[in-house]
């Protein structure tokens, strides 16, 4: 299939399912199509705050553990004191 008989097949479904949907006398103003053209050079990219600050904490957090791995012979130790033993009820006997 060639590139004109693929523009007037799509042409022609889409005639298809306006009328289908509108209806066949109704006027509607077409507009044509826009097509993105991607050129060979990318656009130059800014960086955001939030991005920013997302990554140096990535950063700090990435140092803290790293640091944490060499300390304990390569096994990452987390002591968590959860303070919830005065809040959970004792078991119903």
């Amino acid at each position: 299939m060639t590139d004109i008989e693929y523009d007037m097949f799509y042409n022609r479904k889409k005639k298809e399912i306006i009328d289908r949907l509108v209806g066949a006398d109704a006027r509607i103003p077409e507009k044509h199509e826009e097509r993105m053209v991607l050129t060979k050079k990318p656009a130059k990219k800014t960086e955001c705050h939030d991005f920013t600050q997302a990554r140096e904490f990535a950063r700090q957090w990435l140092a803290e553990y790293n640091e944490s791995i060499r300390t304990n012979n390569g096994k990452n130790v987390t002591y968590v004191d959860s303070g919830l033993d005065d809040e959970v009820p004792p078991p119903v006997k």
